[in-house]
């Protein structure tokens, strides 16, 4: 707790807090509520900050007093005191009692260099730049606990180790000016600004750090790095690596929250896996794996972070994501938000096995959370300003169409590989030379999503919607709905009747119905069923049943697009190796000699016998979806609203 405040201290700081600059304002009602006797805990619940972080600006008060604000906002505060109050306006020397107001010359405003006076500390200059030290000191303490655990890699000597862990407290310094450029402005501030505990040439180390922090890796930016073109040649290497570390332990704390730890590393002469621990490991360990793109171009052996559990084959990532918490008097949008924060989670859970590749079903569910945040949105575009709700949807809609390329590919091939099983022995070659043809075709799909997951658009949408989803009322059209219609209890139920309306629709046209028409109703059977899972905590108990026979009609109706679009594809594919033999051929030899497409046309026989089985069989599963008991259980279910 701070010394006792002064009246006219106290008028200062209430001016101060009742101004629109939100960081000069917290930071006011940070010292107003320890004088008032509230705990850091009870001012971090106020003012949105880390008690940590509250600790830190008090003790920076108890220092410097009103001095850490800027001149500027002193004066202009005391004016207002006067006006409110009649407060004698205090003077450079302090007419206020055992306290200076302003600034005295010897501290610095912050964003500017500190011109003559006596050198602050790292810790000090971060303070005055209104770095976030909660975030700062994770940052630093898993840059230092990187340097250990990579150190057979890196080889950088021990006595670096401190210089990686001061880094990191500074990687974010330049922030308080805005998001945009921040990593060259934080190198500029720590280039003009001596220290008194850190030496130029560690500074210009430090420096480099904050300038490659952010944005993606790409060797160019070197010949546009003032900083590390001036250090000596034996230092440019050491500044590299210790860069690459930074890199990875900001996005070790992406979530901010300061709960990743670090479990011990598992290195072979391929690999670096370190497990990651904590209720928020799956976003962190994601961002980390994107900000491994320095640390893998210096090294060459690549590095994987992984949340402390794993999803198995086959299984799903909503077991480690916790459920949305949806509740009936929500506003639509902030259920909204609630709902499309579970699967953006799941999908930055799925990416580190994506880009593996290893495990198809892995890219399946990323490619699942991506549906069903279109689903989502879809559903919630109403209630969110049309132009956020629009770059939302365009980085929806990219990512799921890159992902769609592979995951299309590999049922491709699932279900070519199950048909080759089935068949003799002297049979199972005969797909051989178009099974060349589509693995071809399914490596340059990986190699596209690789490039795109590494790229700058997936970043940009990454980050629009984690500070979407993890930012209250961000453009939110019904914060003002008075009467209540806006809210989950009102609106969903005609949601979700008009959705199953839509599906019985279909009931009177499925007697030879085309496959376009089976597919829309795929589309539209699966769109209540996400409505119904996304709500099921709202719901009553009845839902399952209904969400079950949902499933069994997407199911089949999947299994009928899947033998559809196989078909097609072979078609075009055999036209394809049909006319490139062709041609191979005539070029040889003058002749047009057809080759052996012998089992491309079984195979192409084969799923039209598919897709026949599974429209006579349909009835069935279509029965149990429009059943009286369906639509009971849907009305029960419902009720509870």
């Amino acid at each position: 707790m701070v010394k006792e405040l002064t009246a006219g201290q106290r008028a200062i700081l209430t001016a101060i807090a009742e101004q629109d600059q939100v960081m000069l304002s917290r930071r006011a009602k940070i010292v107003l509520g320890d004088d008032a006797g509230l705990t850091p805990e009870q001012i971090a619940e106020e003012v949105d900050l880390t008690a940590r972080t509250i600790e830190l600006w008090l003790q920076s008060f108890s220092q410097q007093g009103l001095a850490i604000f800027p001149d500027e906002v002193l004066a202009d505060a005391a004016q207002a005191a006067e006006a409110a109050q009649g407060i004698e306006e205090p003077g450079i020397d302090g007419d206020l009692p055992g306290e200076a107001v302003y600034p005295p010359v010897e501290q610095a405003v912050p964003g500017e260099p500190n011109g003559s006076a006596s050198p602050l500390t790292l810790e000090a200059l971060c303070l005055r730049h209104e770095v976030d030290m909660a975030h700062a000191q994770q940052v630093a303490g898993l840059a230092e606990a990187l340097f250990d655990l990579t150190q057979p890699t890196h080889t950088l000597d021990s006595s670096y180790r401190e210089v990686a862990y001061r880094a990191g407290l500074a990687v974010d310094i330049g922030r308080a000016g805005g998001k945009a450029r921040h990593h060259t402005r934080g190198r500029d501030i720590l280039l003009e600004e001596p220290l008194a505990d850190v030496g130029d040439e560690e500074r210009t180390l430090i420096a480099v750090c904050a300038a490659f922090h952010r944005k993606r890796w790409q060797a160019p930016r070197l010949e546009a790095a003032p900083a590390y073109l001036a250090l000596p040649d034996e230092q440019q290497p050491v500044a590299l690596a210790l860069a690459a570390l930074v890199r990875l332990a900001d996005g070790l704390d992406y979530s901010k929250t300061q709960s990743s730890q670090l479990g011990p590393v598992e290195a072979n002469p391929d690999a670096i896996h370190i497990p990651v621990y904590g209720p928020q490991a799956d976003i962190d360990a994601a961002r980390a794996m994107k900000k491994a793109d320095l640390w893998n171009a210096l090294f060459g052996i690549p590095i994987y972070f992984r949340p402390q559990v794993v999803v198995e084959a086959g299984g799903d990532a909503a077991a480690l994501v916790p459920p949305p918490g949806v509740k009936p008097g929500d506003l639509m949008s902030e259920a909204g938000r609630k709902i499309l924060r579970v699967q953006y989670r799941r999908m930055l859970l799925e990416e580190p096995g994506t880009r593996l590749g290893e495990d198809i079903e892995v890219l399946h569910q990323m490619r699942v959370a991506t549906r069903r945040m279109r689903a989502a949105l879809c559903l919630f575009a109403p209630y969110y300003e049309r132009d956020i709700a629009r770059q939302i949807r365009r980085g929806m809609q990219r990512a799921g169409r890159t992902l769609g390329r592979v995951r299309d590919l590999d049922i491709f091939m699932e279900n070519v590989q199950a048909y080759l099983a089935e068949l003799p022995a002297e049979h199972q070659g005969e797909l051989d030379i178009p099974l060349a043809y589509w693995e071809k075709r399914y490596r340059r799909a990986r190699e596209k999503m690789l490039a795109y997951l590494d790229g700058g658009r997936y970043q940009e949408f990454v980050e629009l919607m984690g500070h979407f989803v993890g930012t209250r009322g961000l453009g939110s059209l019904d914060a003002d709905d008075a009467a209540g219609q806006q809210r989950v209890q009102y609106a969903i139920p005609r949601v979700i009747y008009q959705q199953y309306e839509t599906i019985r629709a279909y009931e009177p046209l499925l007697r030879g119905a085309s496959i376009t028409l089976y597919h829309e109703l795929r589309i539209d059977a699966k769109r209540l069923r996400y409505t119904l899972e996304f709500f099921q905590e709202v719901l009553g108990p009845e839902v399952e049943p209904v969400i079950e026979a949902l499933v069994a009609v997407q199911d089949h109706l999947g299994a009928l697009h899947d033998a559809d679009v196989t078909q097609r594809h072979l078609r075009e594919d055999m036209e394809k190796l049909l006319k490139s033999a062709g041609k191979r051929q005539k070029s040889r030899n003058g002749g047009s000699d057809q080759p052996d497409i012998g089992g491309i046309v079984a195979y192409l026989e084969n799923r039209e016998l598919e897709i026949e089985r599974l429209i006579a069989t349909f009835p069935t599963t279509w029965e149990r979806a429009i059943a009286p008991e369906t639509r009971r259980n849907l009305a029960l279910a419902i009720s509870i609203l």
